[in-house]
C-alpha cells in the first residue's frame, strides 16, 4: 500500500436536509474504527459544514495539510446532517492529494559508470 498526502475533500449532499453537517476524519487508525469509537476518539480533523459546503456547486474543502502527510488509510465518520434526519446521503466524495515519491540515495555519474553487475550481487563499488 502506498502512502499519500491529502490536501482536500469534495463532498456533495443529495439534498440539504440529508447533507452532512459535520465530518470527522481519522488518519491511519490503529485498530478497526466502529461507530462508538468514532464518536468518542479524537479525530485527526473535524469539520463543521455549512449547506453551501456540501451543495453541488461547492468547491473542495481544504484540510490541515500537515496532518495528512503520510496517509495509508482514511476513516470518515459523518455524525450529523443538516435536517437532523435519520439518514445522511452523500452523492459525491472526492479526495485530492498526491502519492509520496520515495527517493533513494542518489549516485553520482562516476559511481554509476563504475558500477558493474557485481554491485547488484553485493560486492559494492571499488574505491568508494
Amino acid at each position: 500500500m502506498q502512502a499519500v498526502k491529502i490536501r482536500g475533500l469534495l463532498l456533495h449532499g443529495v439534498d440539504t436536509e440529508h447533507a452532512p453537517s459535520k465530518i470527522r476524519l481519522f488518519v491511519n487508525p490503529l485498530d478497526s474504527l466502529d461507530f462508538d469509537s468514532a464518536k468518542d476518539e479524537k479525530p485527526t480533523q473535524e469539520l463543521e459544514l455549512s449547506a453551501s459546503d456540501v451543495s453541488t456547486s461547492a468547491k473542495a474543502l481544504e484540510l490541515r495539510y500537515v496532518l495528512f502527510q503520510n496517509v495509508q488509510s482514511l476513516a470518515i465518520f459523518i455524525p450529523a446532517n443538516h435536517g437532523d434526519e435519520e439518514t445522511t446521503r452523500v452523492s459525491k466524495l472526492a479526495v485530492f492529494g498526491e502519492t509520496i515519491q520515495h527517493t533513494g540515495l542518489k549516485r553520482s555519474e562516476a559511481e554509476q559508470n563504475a558500477s558493474s553487475k557485481g554491485d547488484w550481487l553485493g560486492s559494492g563499488i571499488k574505491g568508494a
